[in-house]
């Protein structure tokens, strides 16, 4: 179907009915090509179709085989409701309708729900958060360079440009990666973000604001993972929707990331699943079966029990249910950072430790913008595909500052928020912080559990780093460690030249940072945990 939007504009829409005169509902939204490899939503029909579904899939304005121009968010909340507004008046539509979706195609069903249509019967929302200013684009205030940098050949036209595109990271200025992959083309999408930092008139146009603000009147089911990117935004979401007191959110997390790889058990290699078609109808029921359990409670109201409201896989330890996040119980476990000078001294560096300074100790780097720290991911989205990068690897460098543990004695599970407070300088207006909470294997090897990033004028006092939510068992006989540098590239933009604009400078001075911890004035790290807790499948 070629379904009209109000501008006239159509939108190339595929029906997918099961064997009953009518059936509930499930509406998807895409930029990603609803007939292609990436979505497949095809399987995904028939699969909902034999639990008694309808599905629609539709791509949304300029891509695909839509009409129109090519441009995100822009008019999803509108096209969303003429598009609900369609679905609802055939008569194989049984009522109420599901909103699903997954990364950008969550969005579009936040901006359905947005749209105040009164169709919506309740939401799966995976891997996105309704802040795209502060969660999805930015960081902390820190562009997220590698995600936008891949995201926004989507956006050139309406071609499905490569999953991977084949970015050069070292071409300079920073402004012209995609440039220089395909001269003469530009971002109109990307130019505009990275120009409009969070608090910008750019994000108070409805297409973010009211997606950001929407009031959440219906059922959703929160499902991220703990290494997604956007998963700590959407933990806010689900947290905000608690709070406004609509109890039926659930949470659901699993140890995953932005394409729903799995955490390898000690670090095996993971296959693409999406590489054939029996490998994704293999992984079609765990993706879809939380979904399916979740609408046959709140869209259909069958007799069949109420997902938990919080059911999250703690890695390496299980899968826990609870009525609430972090769970009951749970504490904060203060470190501080210990032997401060030997943090540059190799891949262990300085200690944490339970007991604060008791005298005042500093350690001196240099930030050099011409060979900035790697950030190791190779492709942005899919951190668990093959397996997570060893962080050792570039914890032996002179401006990698490490602080790690004993080896624990029993399991410790980390359990909830992450924050760091350092005290630290540089000598110059601007400064780029990143950190990286890891995990310390017996053999040596360093897995990533968390991290962060922070741009900001040099400030007098502490810096304090907000990382994501994690759920993360430390084996025994595994340490901990907090990495901290002056870039960790291309995953976050660094600062090139603290005195222009990084996007533009194509080289920039070497800049001396230092970090200090002393009694009253600590640097640290807190981190939630959380003992007896009772793990299933």
């Amino acid at each position: 179907f070629m379904v009209p939007m109000r501008d006239g504009t159509r939108l190339s829409t595929d029906v997918y009915l099961t064997e009953a005169s009518s059936a509930p509902v499930i509406l998807v939204r895409t930029c990603y090509d609803k007939a292609s490899w990436l979505t497949f939503l095809p399987l995904v029909a028939e699969y909902v179709n034999a639990r008694g579904y309808a599905l629609v899939a539709q791509d949304v304005r300029g891509k695909g085989r839509s009409e129109g121009t090519s441009a995100p968010f822009f008019s999803e909340i509108d096209d969303g409701y003429d598009t609900l507004e369609w679905v609802s008046r055939q008569n194989w539509c049984e009522g109420k309708i599901a909103m699903f979706g997954d990364s950008y195609f969550a969005y579009t069903a936040w901006a359905a729900l947005a749209s105040g249509h009164p169709s919506i019967g309740a939401m799966v929302s995976r891997g996105i958060a309704t802040d795209i200013a502060r969660e999805v684009v930015y960081r902390d205030g820190t562009f997220l360079y590698a995600t936008n940098a891949f995201w926004a050949p989507f956006w050139l036209d309406n071609y499905l440009y490569d999953v991977v595109p084949p970015l050069d990271w070292s071409a300079r200025p920073l402004s012209e990666v995609i440039g220089h992959w395909l001269p003469g083309r530009r971002s109109d999408f990307f130019e505009a973000v990275r120009n409009a930092p969070p608090g910008d008139p750019f994000w108070e146009q409805p297409c973010f604001s009211r997606v950001r603000d929407v009031d959440v009147s219906i059922p959703v089911l929160h499902v991220g993972g703990w290494w997604e990117d956007f998963h700590r935004g959407q933990l806010a979401d689900w947290r905000r929707a608690r709070a406004a007191g609509h109890a039926r959110q659930y949470l659901l997390m699993d140890a995953t990331d932005h394409f729903d790889a799995q955490l390898a058990p000690d670090e095996a290699p993971l296959a693409d699943f999406r590489e054939t078609e029996e490998g994704i109808r293999d992984y079609l029921p765990r993706y879809l079966d939380p979904a399916l359990a979740f609408l046959d409670s709140e869209l259909r109201h069958l007799p069949v029990p109420r997902p938990p409201a919080v059911r999250v896989e703690v890695a390496e330890a299980g899968w826990w249910e609870g009525e609430q996040w972090p769970p009951p119980g749970s504490e904060r476990m203060r470190l501080h950072l210990a032997s401060v000078p030997a943090a540059v001294r190799d891949a262990d560096g300085g200690a944490l430790t339970h007991d604060e300074p008791d005298a005042s100790e500093s350690v001196t780097w240099e930030h050099d913008p011409q060979d900035l720290v790697p950030s190791l991911d190779e492709v942005p989205f899919r951190d668990l595909l093959g397996t997570l990068p060893d962080e050792s690897l570039v914890e032996a460098r002179p401006d990698v500052l490490t602080f790690t543990s004993e080896p624990v004695d029993r399991p410790l599970d980390l359990v909830g928020p992450v924050h760091v407070c350092l005290r630290v300088s540089a000598e110059a207006p601007l400064m780029h912080i990143a950190v990286k909470l890891i995990d310390v294997f017996p053999n040596g090897r360093a897995r990533r559990i968390a991290d962060a990033a922070l741009t900001q004028r040099t400030p007098s006092g502490p810096t304090t780093l907000a990382l994501a939510d994690v759920a993360y068992r430390v084996r025994s006989g595994h340490r901990l460690r907090l990495e901290v540098a002056a870039s960790c590239f291309p995953r976050y933009l660094p600062v090139i030249d603290p005195e222009t604009d990084s996007w533009n400078a194509t080289t920039g001075p070497r800049v001396g940072y230092t970090l200090q911890s002393s009694p009253g004035e600590a640097s640290f790290i807190d981190l939630t945990v959380a003992s007896g807790l009772s793990y299933g499948e």
